[in-house]
């Protein structure tokens, strides 16, 4: 029996509506749904093939909670075996025809966009606000971030609401791929447009977690001021070379 004794109360209850739904005794495919994990009919083909039926998870949390059981009464009662498969999509798919999950699951979450950067422009005698980059200009990155930024997390605070908070803010979509030079080397979005791959950093290789990413040295975290606190004004005494590298 599973005891709801549990000092993290939704995995208490997960369990509990697993043994009352007997999912162990039917269930033998996880497939996980969420951004980043577009699941491909290979799954389906397999499912079909061996007979067995899918479960469904919104999180990968919970995905892996029932995978633990179904591993446990396993190797109890031999019960035959289980499969996880997740989908290589961004190896198959053009970024252009991604869809909404696909195109946000790309995004490395390593909040370099989030940094404030200048162009050298010698015809603009006064610095102003800019949502457009010309080819062949020179971007200069600095370590002062967004205020909206949580530089812990490396996640805007107003995703959602960022481009009506801060007009500014160049969000880099389908339509505008054209413009990604002005996105750093590492990032996602321009490694695949270039065909170098995803890093072997991205949280999509790493079971969706930064920690390497994180580890690497190829996040925001720890390397930033926020802009309310510093003087825009002074921002060449803010210019950072480390946004600009990369690995593999």
């Amino acid at each position: 029996m599973f005891s709801n004794h549990c000092a993290n109360q939704e995995v208490s209850e997960l369990m509990i509506n697993i043994q009352e739904n007997k999912w162990l005794s039917d269930i033998k495919i996880a497939r996980i749904i969420e951004p980043g994990l577009n699941i491909h009919n290979l799954i389906e083909t397999m499912a079909k093939k061996l007979s067995l039926p899918i479960k469904n998870f919104e999180t990968r949390s919970e995905a892996m909670l029932w995978l633990l059981f179904v591993k446990v009464r396993e190797e109890r009662w031999g019960i035959i075996n289980m499969v996880t498969v997740i989908d290589k999509y961004w190896e198959t798919t053009p970024l252009e025809n991604m869809t909404e999950k696909e195109w946000e699951g790309i995004c490395d979450g390593c909040a370099k966009c989030c940094l404030h950067k200048f162009i050298d422009d010698e015809q603009v005698i006064e610095a102003a606000p800019t949502d457009h980059i010309q080819q062949g200009e020179k971007i200069h990155y600095t370590n002062i971030a967004c205020g909206l930024l949580n530089t812990k997390t490396c996640a805007c605070t107003q995703y959602s609401e960022r481009t009506t908070l801060v007009p500014e803010c160049v969000k880099l979509t389908k339509d505008n791929l054209q413009d990604i030079f002005f996105m750093p080397h590492s990032c996602s979005y321009r490694r695949l447009y270039e065909d170098r791959g995803l890093p072997s950093w991205h949280p999509l290789l790493n079971k969706g977690k930064k920690s390497v990413m994180h580890k690497e040295g190829m996040s925001v975290r720890g390397k930033t001021v926020a802009d309310h606190d510093v003087d825009l004004e002074l921002f060449e005494d803010y210019i950072a070379l480390w946004p600009m590298e990369d690995l593999d």
